[in-house]
């Protein structure tokens, strides 16, 4: 292990330590894309997982996450659209006020994108 500077981060431990971090919340954020509950508005995994996207948001523009082990825009984007999909579905089904639905889904859309957008950075440097 090794030291090279008087940051923070400066040091091989610090980095590996980034690096778990940022696995253990891909990880999670992946598995819970993933899973039904995850797109149905009412249910706890919905509201875990756009909270998982907002922290790998805050680390990656605060230069503290590590996205080597991101799936590919390739592997994100049928995730993407069948998630989409099925909160389509069942959103529709808890008739909230009217226009929420419309609203909500453009903030769902913008979330993936970012998402996707970052998922193709780590891939171009991975591939690059």
């Amino acid at each position: 292990m090794g030291t090279w500077g008087a940051g923070n981060r400066e040091s091989d431990g610090a980095l590996d330590e980034l690096a778990e971090r940022s696995n253990a919340l891909v990880k999670q954020l992946w598995e819970r894309a993933q899973t039904q509950e995850s797109w149905e508005a009412d249910e706890y995994e919905y509201d875990a997982l756009f909270v998982d996207f907002e922290t790998l948001f805050a680390l990656e523009d605060a230069g503290v996450f590590n996205g080597w082990n991101l799936a590919t825009p390739d592997q994100v984007e049928p995730v993407r659209a069948a998630w989409l999909s099925g909160w389509d579905g069942y959103f529709d089904g808890l008739a909230p006020k009217e226009g929420f639905k419309a609203s909500r889904r453009a903030v769902i859309e913008t979330t993936w994108q970012r998402f996707i957008d970052i998922c193709s950075k780590y891939a171009a440097e991975r591939d690059g």
